[in-house]
C-alpha cells in the first residue's frame, strides 16, 4: 500500500542531535530539543502534516511495529465504509507473549458510550480520521491541574473523546493483532512513572 505519509518525532533524544539520519530519508523527521512528551507531539506532527479531513492517522509508538507488511492495505479497507471513524484493536504483547485486549467493549458500553466506565480496550493500533480528530474538544488533550498536555497515558485523552462523540456504527475494533507491543524495553509509561500512569487513568 503506497499512499501514506510517516513523521517521525524524536522526543528530546540522541538520534536527531546531529541532523535527520539516514534511515529517515523517506519521513518527515522532527527533533525536539526540550521533552514535550508522545500527547504534545501527536498533535504538533498531525497539525504540521495539514491531513485532509478524510486523511486517517495512524499512531504508533517508536518502540513497536506493525506485525505484518498488509497493515496499511487493511486499513484501507475498513475505511473504504465512510461511516467509519476511527479504529482500535488487540496488539501481540512481546514481553508475555500474549494477545491484549481479550475482548471488545460490550455492545450495552458502546451503546450507552460509557468507555470511561468500563475496563480499557481502546489501545494499538490507534486510527482515526482528521475530521475526527479535529472534533475533540481541546480541554480533553490538558491536563487541568497543570494546564499543560497530559504527560502519560497520552492515549486516552485522544480515544476517549473519539469514541464518545461517535456512534457504534463509527468505530471499528480490529480482532486480528497489527502491532507487537513492546513491553521489553523499560521505557515504557507504565515502568517509568506508574503512579504517573495511574493518575491520568483515573481521570
Amino acid at each position: 500500500y503506497q499512499d501514506w505519509r510517516r513523521v517521525l518525532i524524536d522526543d528530546a533524544g540522541d538520534i536527531g542531535k546531529t541532523g535527520q539520519p539516514a534511515w529517515a530519508r523517506h519521513a518527515t523527521f522532527l527533533h525536539e530539543e526540550e521533552r514535550r512528551g508522545a500527547l504534545a507531539n501527536v498533535i504538533a506532527a498531525i497539525r504540521g502534516m495539514a491531513p485532509l479531513d478524510t486523511d486517517v492517522i495512524v499512531l504508533l509508538d517508536g518502540d513497536d511495529w506493525l506485525i505484518r507488511p498488509d497493515v496499511f492495505a487493511r486499513l484501507a479497507a475498513i475505511y473504504e465504509d465512510p461511516n467509519i471513524q476511527c479504529t482500535y484493536g488487540s496488539c501481540f504483547v512481546l514481553g508475555q507473549g500474549n494477545v491484549y485486549p481479550p475482548a471488545d467493549y460490550s455492545p450495552e458500553v458502546k451503546a450507552a458510550r460509557s468507555y470511561r466506565s468500563a475496563p480499557w480496550a481502546a489501545t494499538h493500533l490507534k486510527t482515526f480520521r482528521a475530521k475526527k480528530w479535529r472534533e475533540i474538544p481541546p480541554e480533553e488533550l490538558i491536563d487541568p491541574n497543570t494546564r499543560a498536555h497530559w504527560a502519560f497515558a497520552w492515549d486516552m485523552p485522544i480515544m476517549f473523546p473519539l469514541l464518545e462523540t461517535s456512534a457504534p456504527n463509527e468505530v471499528r475494533f480490529v480482532r486480528e493483532p497489527l502491532v507487537v507491543y513492546n513491553d521489553a524495553t523499560g521505557a515504557n509509561e507504565n515502568t517509568v512513572d506508574p503512579a504517573a500512569q495511574r493518575y491520568v487513568e483515573a481521570r
